[in-house]
């Protein structure tokens, strides 16, 4: 009777480990979900991205001082008013127009550049001397590249 009783024991410990973590993992489900139905990600019955902020070209002052290029950051995009500028200095100005902490990152031709995490609300500019060729951008939070925060930056002869 002894061993019988420890082996319902065993059983009823194992069945409550088990049903704590399916309750642990449906709570975590629930939160994710919420917090993305609350960014407003999910209506409708279908995934939206807010539509696209009105970009404009913001002038650099000086002839010769460089180009600037503004991007907007939202969920999950990265608009650039320009994907194509002439080689030299160039600043990004960088906006998060998102519900979520974003960064722009510039890579390609021995250039590595990123901004700091921008919470929502917050800007940053980045400068950076660019030679021609082709260069990548995204953003480097978890996931955010693949979800279609990246592409393509040309500069040309100057």
């Amino acid at each position: 009777m002894n061993a019988e009783r420890r082996s319902w024991k065993g059983l009823a410990a194992l069945l409550f480990g088990v049903g704590l973590l399916l309750v642990t993992c449906l709570a975590v489900t629930f939160i994710a979900a919420a917090c993305w139905v609350g960014a407003g990600a999910w209506r409708d019955g279908q995934v939206r991205k807010p539509p696209a902020a009105a970009t404009a070209v913001v002038p650099s002052g000086t002839p010769g001082a460089g180009n600037t290029v503004r991007v907007v950051a939202s969920e999950f995009e990265l608009a650039l008013d320009s994907l194509q500028v002439p080689a030299g200095t160039v600043t990004f100005v960088v906006e998060n127009q998102g519900q979520v902490p974003h960064d722009f990152r510039i890579r390609g031709d021995g250039v590595d550049e990123r901004t700091p995490m921008l919470q929502p609300g917050e800007s940053a500019q980045l400068t950076v001397e660019l030679q021609p060729g082709t260069y990548s951008y995204e953003c480097t939070v978890g996931g955010h590249a693949r979800l279609g925060m990246q592409g393509e930056f040309t500069v040309t002869g100057s």
